[in-house]
């Protein structure tokens, strides 16, 4: 497994979206990839394929961050994911440590009611800062030490 980073492309958003329908295929149609310049991290299998992704915007797209918390300014970590036949592999460990390897600083939001991912993140060193509310609960979290 081979894990690099590079920009968002028109030559590689039909892989991004081959595996982001794998990893959430009961996510409606929506803008998976709203952000033309956000960085990419991918890792590729022997055979070149796409098996995990995590996309890197410089700014949350909603202002889910208090202001209390001065961390807007930090990229925002969105459709964060490893192809369902290889999670609990440490790939996601992997993967998050090399984003963290180039952006010190990351927000994310993750459903409430995800209790595992936000497991994940915790492990991976993120800390919750707050809720924000849209069509779903979400809880906020930054990988920031203020």
């Amino acid at each position: 497994m081979q894990i690099s980073s590079t920009r968002l492309s028109k030559k590689i958003l039909p892989r991004l979206r081959a595996l982001h329908k794998e990893c959430f295929p009961a996510v409606s149609k929506y803008e998976e990839f709203p952000f033309p310049r956000d960085q990419v991290f991918v890792i590729q299998d022997e055979k070149k394929k796409y098996v995990g992704m995590g996309l890197l915007h410089k700014s949350s797209p909603e202002d889910h961050f208090s202001r209390d918390h001065k961390i807007q300014e930090y990229p925002y970590l969105y459709n964060f994911c490893i192809h369902k036949n290889l999670r609990r592999k440490n790939l996601g460990t992997l993967l998050m440590k090399k984003i963290l390897e180039k952006n010190k600083n990351i927000n994310l939001v993750v459903d409430k009611s995800d209790v595992g991912v936000i497991k994940f993140y915790l492990n991976c060193g993120f800390r919750i800062v707050g809720t924000y509310f849209s069509e779903i609960d979400y809880v906020c979290m930054t990988s920031h030490k203020i």
